[in-house]
């Protein structure tokens, strides 16, 4: 994260135009612009077969699947629909006729199958999920009224300025018996503010006295 505030050098007294005349200081004088830039790397993240049977016998669920693309896993940040490739990823199965154990099913069969003993090839919080980038903009000028007791200031405030998506890989997104396996479901929000979601300006005009 980078904050700055920056008081520009323009008007009477400053570096540029120090001399202008009455119309052109108004204008121009007295204006400062701040901004907030926000950049992060995406999230670690599991990926998860999401079956309510436990294949490594760790009284789990959950488990994780085996890993049966070759090289690393392609990471496309452009592409909300296809984020990642689900055939890169494929179930820890049994064997029939006992495909699966499940110690919390009313199943016989289920239940007395033995689970295969392992837990899936894929690592835990081997995968990263998509970035941020945002950036918040505001200038500001304030106006001399003649008096100390008078202030009125004029603000115009740019939120994701860029109008940049950032996208968020949600919980289902990660698991494999869900549609949306592999795709980026929502837009990611920080501190509650806009970020992620469309640019959004705003202007004020405040008088203090």
């Amino acid at each position: 994260m980078n904050v700055f505030v920056w008081d520009l050098p323009v008007g009477r007294g400053k570096k540029f135009l120090a001399s202008a005349p009455g119309v052109v200081n108004h204008v121009l004088g007295g204006w400062s612009v701040s901004g907030i830039t926000n950049l992060a790397t995406g999230h670690p993240f599991t990926v998860y077969a999401n079956t309510a049977l436990d294949f490594s016998g760790f009284n789990q669920r959950f488990d994780r699947p085996d890993v049966v693309g070759t090289g690393r896993l392609t990471i496309n940040r452009g592409n909300p629909d296809s984020f990642f490739d689900p055939a890169f990823f494929g179930k820890v199965t049994g064997t029939a006729p006992c495909p699966g154990f499940d110690p919390a099913s009313s199943n016989p069969q289920s239940r007395g199958c033995a689970p295969v003993g392992r837990v899936g090839t894929s690592p835990r919080n081997a995968y990263y999920g998509p970035g941020l980038m945002n950036f918040d903009f505001t200038a500001s000028k304030k106006f001399d009224l003649g008096t100390e007791r008078v202030k009125l200031e004029y603000r115009a405030e740019f939120f994701n300025l860029f109008n940049h998506t950032n996208f968020a890989l949600l919980a289902n997104n990660r698991l494999m018996s869900t549609g949306a396996f592999g795709q980026l479901g929502a837009t990611s929000e920080l501190n509650g503010g806009n970020t992620g979601g469309p640019r959004i300006i705003q202007m004020t005009l405040r008088l203090s006295f």
